[in-house]
């Protein structure tokens, strides 16, 4: 509400601040709420105001009822929406007035995607039995004709195959005009163009419609742009993690060739490595048309673990375990574990430590320790020992560990449209 200590008193603000707050209790499915105002004289001619409220019972809904359909059936229709009627004593939905409004928005994209572009909710009504608490929702739509595809076109193709273009496009004439589908080739056209490092490509679906025929006839603009080449990475929340260990799982560097699939392959990377809560890979415009500045925020997680146990044998009696492990110690991705296991004749330990990119490349090495005691009757068996181990990851053979540029030079062309260099000053 917006009433506020120390302003003026107004009835019709209070009425207000009343209505806010019904709608509120509504909105969480409190029907019944009784809101009384109660207003107060105070010192120095100051005015107390108390809302007296009886919330009542929180209504249920019964039945959703579509009324005014014809080409979707009410079933198709209520599989869409958020809202959910009372399924015995399984589902009791609650109408949320803001989830009603959100509803409606995905009944029209529900029309919209089967060819009924003109399809609008007319209302949305919610009739309260206050005998049964109860609450049933009415939704009456207005479908209009259903339009099918007309023509198809693409233009402003240049650098790529314009059949290859074709391809990313989900209609084709004659079929039942989806709006979905319209964005699905969107995106297939862009992902298209960002894949050859096109990332500024502009593609715009400009539609018209042959009313009369009930067709929707529709072109793809396309504005290809330059190349667009990486010209800042950005990392950011790595408050424990040294920011080389993430730097090191993104496939570029200030200066290659920007394309979608690598900023989502850096993003599932940094995923993988099991150090961080959320990641996210998002882009910037750099300080040209043909550069772009990429910004990787993480939120780091726990990555230790700790567990202690116990049992009880008939040889050793009572067992104790203790497991210590960390996948990131001191934030530079080495994984190191200790584990501890004590008995009465029996004693077992075991240390261990791996580096994942020893000098710099995907190449994992590191060695286990152990010591193991036994105590028999007649004598003591000792044993010390380890192993060395190591692996490449062969999908990353020819990656190196990316760095910032230093001095932060502009990057440099080569010849014949390579790609371009780092150049550094001096």
């Amino acid at each position: 509400i917006d009433l506020k200590l120390g302003t003026v008193y107004n009835p019709v603000e209070v009425q207000k601040a009343l209505e806010k707050l019904k709608d509120h209790y509504e909105e969480e499915g409190y029907y019944e709420v009784q809101l009384t105002p109660e207003t107060g004289k105070l010192p120095d001619a100051d005015v107390k105001i108390v809302f007296r409220i009886d919330e009542g019972r929180r209504l249920t809904i019964d039945k959703i009822v579509i009324e005014g359909n014809s080409g979707l059936s009410a079933k198709q229709i209520k599989a869409v929406m958020q809202t959910q009627e009372r399924y015995y004593f399984i589902l009791r939905g609650v109408a949320h007035r803001q989830r009603l409004d959100q509803d409606a928005d995905l009944i029209v994209q529900l029309y919209n995607d089967h060819g009924y572009i003109q399809a609008r909710v007319e209302s949305t009504d919610v009739q309260v039995d206050r005998g049964r608490a109860r609450v049933t929702i009415k939704i009456v739509v207005v479908e209009g004709p259903q339009f099918f595809v007309g023509g198809v076109d693409v233009t402003g193709t240049n650098v790529l195959p314009i059949e290859e273009v074709r391809r990313q496009i989900r209609l084709k004439p004659g079929d039942v005009f989806s709006r979905s589908k319209v964005r699905e080739s969107l995106n297939g056209i862009t992902a298209l163009y960002s894949a050859i490092g096109r990332a500024s490509a502009d593609v715009i679906p400009v539609t018209t419609q042959d009313i009369p025929a009930r067709k929707v006839n529709f072109t793809f603009e396309i504005t290809e742009g330059p190349e667009v080449f990486v010209e800042r990475i950005n990392i950011s929340g790595n408050v424990r993690s040294q920011e080389k260990i993430l730097r090191r799982e993104v496939p570029m560097a200030e200066g290659d060739l920007f394309t979608s699939q690598k900023l989502e392959r850096a993003r599932q990377r940094l995923v993988n490595l099991g150090f961080f809560e959320s990641v996210k890979a998002t882009t910037a415009p750099g300080s040209a048309k043909d550069k772009i500045v990429v910004n990787i925020d993480v939120t780091e997680k726990p990555t230790g673990l700790f567990s202690l146990g116990g049992g009880f044998s008939s040889v050793d009696g009572l067992i104790g375990t203790i497991d210590l492990s960390q996948r990131n110690f001191l934030g530079r991705g080495w994984e190191v574990f200790l584990r501890i296991r004590a008995g009465g004749t029996t004693q077992q330990g075991t240390i261990g430590f791996t580096e994942p990119w020893l000098f710099d490349r995907p190449l994992s090495a590191g060695f286990d320790l152990f010591n193991n005691r036994r105590v028999f009757t007649e004598y003591t068996s000792e044993s010390l020992g380890g192993d060395i181990h190591a692996g490449q990851d062969l999908r990353r053979e020819g990656e190196r560990l990316r760095g910032p540029q230093a001095g932060g030079g502009e990057p440099c062309h080569l010849p014949g449209g390579g790609r371009p260099l780092p150049r550094h000053p001096g």
